[in-house]
């Protein structure tokens, strides 16, 4: 008698939680994708986190839409991305609803060589404008592939050809990217003193022609990873009279890489939540063995808190790099400054970082204004162009940089060296059409105890040249 009262019991205490469990539960029966007239179903089923038959609680529900939302954005084949979520008796439809982009560009280049538009503004050299054509046809077939052609003239002539196609395999997991570029300079950079580009020119020769020709293949397993293996094949030919290189021409090369991604951040463009680690290892093997061998490693991770349900928002960010060369043999500059080039932090626009060490943390505390979408552009433009998203940030943020002293050949008077430079200031970022980024920012230099207005504009969309 005593078993069948602890029987009874324990249904007792059971029944109502089994119970509760049932009514919080909901099966996807079906998912409806609208809007997409170009890309493919199974391009849009890859990012979407939950399949047909699915029996989810809400809040997990909830949470695998959210994503999903957030991982068809991050594709960028998208203006909008809207969910809606037709009831039935625990039977649910899950409908999406997209506007494209516009995926045909056929635009003329006229740019400025520097790193960032400050640089420009500073330096005032029209000598360093590229101009040209290029043609970009994304989500090519409607699969997410890209195709490219590009011709540019100017600062540093560039031709190039590429094509890029992701997702494809029995799996969708499986990507490739093929590639062919030639550059050729007249006037290029040879060296760093007292952190600024030292240049050498000729005017009526090329002072240097360099080529890759290239594959890469990436794995992504899961939606939030990314992996990369890629080989390329490089050569430079310099004039013999260059002799700030001081090297026998020509060079050819190996440069494989490899490196993996971790996004799950809500923005590609201005992100304001979600964690980003980005690991890459790459190296330069020359044909030449009378040339050194190097090996460039780095990290990137990046964190993006948002303060509850405010409007403020924390981005700390962490890059890593050092760079293993052999020291008793000759390394081109050019692969040098491929590595601390592209470096900088805010309030050091114009100065370089040259060094095979190089530590950062940048801290951006934002706060967003405002954001608006509207349909304001002419009504005779494609659908793709008839609405406007925009985000306004304000902004206050503290850089650091840390860097080893470095015996290089070409790079004399470094300022920066083991010692921790910082800087400090305030901004504005606004989100324009098409992921384009307008900043504005105030910022004090501490090395040269300085303050400095700056701009930049610039486009989170990752283009392989």
């Amino acid at each position: 008698m005593r078993k069948i009262h602890i029987i009874q019991l324990i249904l007792y205490l059971l029944i109502p939680a089994l119970a509760y469990s049932q009514v919080d539960d909901y099966k996807v029966v079906d998912i409806v994708l609208n809007g997409n007239v170009k890309t493919k179903d199974y391009i849009i089923y890859i990012e979407i986190e939950f399949s047909i038959g699915d029996t989810l609680s809400s809040e997990l529900l909830n949470e695998k839409i959210a994503n999903s939302r957030l991982n068809l954005l991050r594709t960028q084949l998208f203006n909008f991305v809207d969910v809606e979520v037709v009831e039935n008796e625990k039977n649910l439809d899950i409908v999406f609803n997209f506007q494209e982009r516009w995926y045909y560009w056929v635009y003329p280049i006229l740019e400025h060589s520097e790193r960032n538009l400050s640089t420009f503004l500073y330096y005032k050299d029209f000598n360093r404008v590229n101009y040209g054509l290029a043609f970009d046809w994304y989500n090519f077939r409607g699969k997410d592939e890209v195709l490219r052609f590009k011709t540019r003239f100017g600062f540093k002539e560039h031709y190039a050809i590429s094509y890029h196609k992701p997702g494809f395999g029995k799996r969708r997991v499986d990507g490739i990217w093929i590639f062919a570029d030639l550059f050729r300079q007249k006037k290029a950079i040879y060296g760093v003193d007292n952190n600024i580009p030292v240049y050498v020119e000729s005017y009526n020769k090329y002072l240097n022609n360099a080529y890759d020709l290239g594959v890469e293949y990436t794995f992504r397993p899961e939606i939030l990873y990314f992996f990369e293996f890629g080989l390329k094949y490089q050569g430079y030919y310099f004039r013999s009279d260059t002799l700030s290189q001081n090297i026998e021409m020509p060079i050819q090369s190996f440069a494989p890489k490899a490196s993996f991604k971790y996004d799950k951040r809500n923005s590609l463009v201005y992100p304001t939540k979600g964690f980003y680690a980005h690991f890459r290892i790459s190296g330069i093997v020359p044909l030449n063995k009378d040339y050194a061998d190097a090996l460039s490693l780095t990290a990137i991770v990046q964190t993006n808190t948002k303060f509850g349900t405010s409007a403020f928002g924390l981005r700390n960010e962490l890059f890593l790099g050092r760079m293993l060369m052999e020291k008793d043999k000759n390394l081109l500059f050019d692969e040098m400054f491929k590595f601390f080039g592209s470096y900088v932090i805010r309030g050091y626009e114009y100065y370089y970082f040259p060094s095979n060490s190089l530590v950062g943390l940048k801290n951006t505390l934002n706060w967003k204004i405002c954001d608006f979408r509207l349909n304001v552009l002419p009504k005779i433009l494609p659908d793709e162009f008839s609405k406007f998203f925009s985000i306004v940030y304000l902004e206050a943020f503290s850089d650091f940089a840390y860097t080893q002293s470095f015996d290089y050949q070409y790079i004399e008077n470094d300022n920066f060296t083991d010692a921790l430079v910082y800087s400090l200031g305030a901004g504005i970022s606004i989100e324009t059409y098409y992921d384009r980024l307008l900043q504005f920012h105030v910022s004090y230099n501490s090395c040269f105890d300085k303050f400095g207005i700056f701009a930049e504009f610039r486009t989170p969309i990752y283009k392989k040249y």
